[in-house]
């Protein structure tokens, strides 16, 4: 049970993380401002700086030992998931420390499945939402489709997420998806 509230406060703050970096990057700041603007001007960002470094806290904590295994800090745990160096600008760490926990959510075995199968609650992939329903090549594709459709009608939703193309390779899965909120577009797809 314990394992089970972890990986749900990891996944909300995939979230927080990948809400964070969205802001910081619509509201960068005015590029010139007059001597009176400049005077009066509070940038949102402001507080941004803090709230990132509140968040790596948290998340370093619900990270269970495994995960942690052999990092020193939440940055190096960061660096050892994506397979990058921690960037610099706060946008590009937000996203990197979304895509490392979610990578370790979707590889990480838990104690309520079998070793190598995922949770109920986890986030997968279409070829092992595929595998875990029998579908056929032909319901795999057409599963691909309704997912693609679903996407775009659910932007910014925490039920799914997108590897960035730079830290995926051609062969990984792109895209990782909450079987919860699926399982009526796959239930739909005809025999």
């Amino acid at each position: 049970m314990a394992e089970s509230h972890s990986r749900t406060e990891l996944r909300r703050l995939v979230d927080e993380f990948g809400g964070l970096a969205r802001f910081a990057r619509e509201h960068g700041g005015p590029k010139y401002l007059g001597l009176a603007e400049a005077a009066t001007y509070r940038s949102p960002l402001r507080d941004c700086p803090e709230r990132f470094r509140r968040l790596r806290v948290m998340a370093w904590r619900l990270l269970p030992a495994d995960a942690r295994a052999g990092c020193a800090s939440f940055r190096e745990f960061v660096e050892k998931w994506t397979g990058k160096s921690f960037p610099r600008s706060l946008p590009a760490s937000a996203e990197s420390s979304a895509d490392a926990i979610l990578r370790y959510l979707c590889e990480a075995p838990t104690d309520q499945a079998p070793a190598g199968e995922k949770t109920e609650g986890g986030f997968w992939t279409v070829p092992d939402i595929a595998s875990k329903f029998g579908l056929t090549k032909k319901q795999k594709s057409a599963l691909q489709s309704r997912l693609k459709r679903w996407r775009e009608q659910n932007k910014g939703a925490s039920t799914w997420r997108e590897v960035r193309d730079g830290e995926a390779s051609r062969r990984d899965a792109r895209f990782f998806y909450s079987l919860d909120a699926i399982r009526g577009i796959v239930d739909a797809i005809p025999e």
